[in-house]
């Protein structure tokens, strides 16, 4: 009640107090944006990009209707949605954080979902995808097969909690009637655009929540976790804010593993706020204890498969307290900037089709009312 009596001036104090904090701790802050730049350019733009155009072409193309046919018995009765659904939820698991949650807002604005269903599908549908993933690990010793395990975890975590929701009360059966649409080169142009402003906006997220990180660190917040009995505390509470900084973890293997695995499925508190800007039906309290669990359950499925192929004996021996630590890979940032003044340039002459067309269509309107 005191809130919504003042929320106006609650949030012109908290804008104030966090325009003095961005004074106070701008050197901090520009060391840690800075470091998030890279990251993007090096890591979030190369994994994400070309699978966001995809899935725009996925959608647009009334392709993603039949990818589901070969689980056509499977999905209703175990995971509680139809195929179509959950040609979507497997989709999601390869395409990258936000991917997922945009699919089902476009499908929920064509009327194939109804907006309960897209936001609860959002909860489970929802992967950092293998190209992410792999761009994480960087150089990780026996990389591949890591991938593997925490990829495989991550995916049956969901899948798991895809049954405990929907098995009970399942996802709408109706299947939407939406015609096959060519790819033609206008479509490519228009999802290119599409995802270019979904990755754009996605980089700027980050780098918000690394200028926070960096207002932590000058406030002595992140020294101060330190003291917690949790190993690399400070690394872990950066990642559980954004989860690109989960290269600074530096844990022994055996406590290394099921922790990322547990932050690449949670996603980071970045990650949500984003699937929530992309997606206006999920609720971001049950997007947070979702994800939450799903961190958990991919955390013991990783240890348990740590237990079963016998890794604790093979890479404890060899490394003893310092543990592995991720390392950014040395790649040219120049690709990825090419990459986004390309983008700028597709998005700028999609804007000025779509102008020259609305042009076009007032011209013949007022052409009709004079006739």
């Amino acid at each position: 009640m005191f809130f919504s009596k003042h929320r106006a001036a609650i949030t012109a104090l908290f804008l104030l107090l966090m325009i003095l904090l961005c004074t106070g701790y701008a050197g901090t802050m520009q060391s840690y944006i800075s470091s998030a730049v890279t990251r993007c350019l090096t890591i979030i733009v190369p994994s994400l990009y070309a699978m966001m155009i995809l899935s725009q072409l996925l959608i647009h193309t009334g392709v993603w209707r039949i990818l589901g046919k070969p689980f056509r018995w499977i999905a209703p009765r175990l995971f509680g949605m139809p195929d179509y659904c959950f040609a979507l939820f497997l989709c999601s698991q390869f395409a990258g954080y936000p991917v997922g949650a945009g699919m089902l807002q476009e499908l929920a604005e064509q009327g194939a979902l109804s907006q309960k269903d897209a936001g609860r599908l959002s909860l489970v549908c929802f992967g950092g995808g293998p190209a992410f993933l792999l761009g994480i690990l960087g150089d990780y010793p026996n990389r591949f097969s890591v991938f593997l395990l925490l990829f495989f975890c991550c995916c049956l975590a969901n899948g798991l909690l895809a049954i405990v929701l929907f098995r009970t009360h399942p996802i709408s059966i109706t299947e939407p009637k939406q015609r096959f649409q060519p790819a033609d080169a206008a479509l490519w142009i228009q999802c290119t655009a599409s995802a270019g402003k979904n990755l754009l906006q996605l980089c700027a997220m980050i780098l918000c929540f690394s200028g926070l990180c960096g207002i932590l660190d000058g406030m002595h917040v992140l020294e101060w976790t330190a003291s917690w009995k949790l190993p690399d505390s400070s690394a872990i509470v950066q990642s559980f804010l954004e989860i690109s900084n989960v290269i600074q973890l530096s844990l022994p293997f055996s406590l290394f593993l099921p922790m990322l695995c547990g932050l690449y499925s949670f996603g980071g508190c970045c990650v949500l706020l984003q699937v929530r800007a992309v997606n206006k039906y999920v609720s971001l309290g049950s997007l947070f204890g979702v994800r939450l669990l799903s961190a958990v359950f991919s955390a013991a499925f990783c240890k348990m498969g740590i237990t079963v192929l016998h890794w604790e004996e093979k890479y404890d021996t060899a490394v003893t307290v310092s543990g592995y630590v991720l390392r950014e890979t040395p790649n040219s940032i120049f690709p990825a900037c090419m990459l986004l003044i390309m983008t700028l340039l597709v998005f700028h002459l999609h804007h000025e089709q779509c102008a020259h067309d609305r042009a076009n269509r007032s011209v013949i309107s007022k052409d009709g009312k004079t006739k």
